[in-house]
């Protein structure tokens, strides 16, 4: 019956019905597809909320060069413990500050193979830089950041490890080493002490 009626239709008529079959076809194809690429794009997002404290992480390092300058650092044998396991970070590929009251803000560019990355979804925010697992920071290595403006509170610091086992991913918070500076300011603080004491003698 369907044939006969498209059989019997003028040609212009049937090839435009044929048009919208093709085109409600394809939606049916595309749809899926754009939806498997936006929960792959956005298993990589993070924000403040999904940094975890770990209960130990070993061998990575953030130091405070200046105001916007970082150095990450990941040493041989650095091992990551959540919830009582503990496995071997083969490297880090994500390096945020991190910022509990919303008074954080910041730009970046890209650095080698690093994109500049922000997030100020829920409470708090992040911003740092991100690049793809194999393409980061590997043990004994090192990787310098350099933000274009920083302002506000950072509260902390945070960074994206992959480990040895399954290539688990983790997103968890990690100290800062203090600034030169700021061992300046404690050594001439030390000094200073000692130099009380004596003269009290």
């Amino acid at each position: 019956m369907a044939c006969l009626l498209l059989c019997s239709l003028p040609w212009h008529l049937w090839c435009h019905l044929r048009e919208i079959q093709m085109k409600q076809s394809l939606t049916r194809l595309f749809v899926p597809i754009v939806g498997i690429s936006i929960l792959s794009a956005t298993s990589f997002a993070q924000s403040r909320s999904s940094f975890l404290t770990p209960n130990a992480l070993t061998g990575v390092s953030v130091t405070k060069v200046n105001s916007t300058d970082f150095t990450v650092g990941l040493a041989v044998g650095s091992t990551i413990t959540i919830n009582g396991v503990t496995d071997t970070v083969t490297d880090i590929f994500g390096f945020w500050a991190l910022d509990n009251d919303d008074d954080l803000s910041g730009t970046g560019s890209t650095i080698g193979s690093w994109g500049f990355d922000s997030n100020y979804s829920g409470s708090g925010g992040i911003v740092g830089f991100k690049t793809n697992p194999n393409t980061g920071i590997t043990q004994g290595g090192s990787q310098s950041f350099h933000f274009n403006s920083l302002s506000g509170t950072v509260e902390g610091y945070g960074v994206h490890v992959r480990t040895v086992n399954s290539n688990t991913i983790y997103t968890a918070t990690v100290a800062a080493v203090p600034e030169p500076a700021t061992f300046a300011v404690l050594g001439l603080g030390a000094v200073a002490l000692i130099r009380r004491k004596r003269t009290r003698k």
